[in-house]
């Protein structure tokens, strides 16, 4: 009984557009209620500008999709959909949600180097070594390259 209404929906370009107006709805939801998207940045921009705009922009194009003649049509890539890969696609972003959370918690290195290295391992070559090595340097580079830049963070 788990999966068998989900056979029942029709995975048309209306539906995605949907499921992805929800998403980006609730996400915005979020963003908006968050403390770090109010604090102003120093070109007097706030840092949860960029993330609200581009949520606005995909609500708008989602509302384009839902709306458009050829909502109905069915692509060749979604004739196939199967229920597993829905379901990698919300845990990626749960997992992506829930590292953020960590990052504003606990700092930069601790939680990407965790994260770097799972995703990494999982979706990579499946090797120990190279997921070290390969985490220890985009760590590396990109702790560099911010303060190099020197953009003023407090979740290093």
């Amino acid at each position: 009984m788990s999966a068998k209404w989900f056979k029942n929906i029709e995975f048309n370009n209306r539906t995605i557009s949907i499921i992805l107006l929800i998403l980006f709805t609730l996400l915005l939801i979020y963003t908006y209620n968050t403390e770090w998207s109010t604090k102003v940045a120093r070109d007097d921009i706030s840092a949860g500008f960029f993330p609200k705009a581009i949520l606005i922009l995909a609500i708008i194009f989602c509302l384009g999709m839902a709306l458009n003649k050829q909502s109905r049509e069915i692509p060749n890539k979604l004739a196939d959909f199967k229920f597993k890969n829905l379901i990698f696609v919300v845990l990626s972003l749960l997992v992506s949600w829930i590292y953020f959370i960590i990052l504003l918690e606990v700092g930069f290195i601790i939680s990407s180097s965790l994260f770097l290295f799972l995703t990494t391992y999982f979706l990579g070559p499946r090797s120990f070594k190279i997921s070290i090595v390969t985490t220890i340097i985009m760590i590396v580079f990109v702790y560099s390259f911010f303060t190099i830049i020197q953009v003023p963070t407090n979740i290093f």
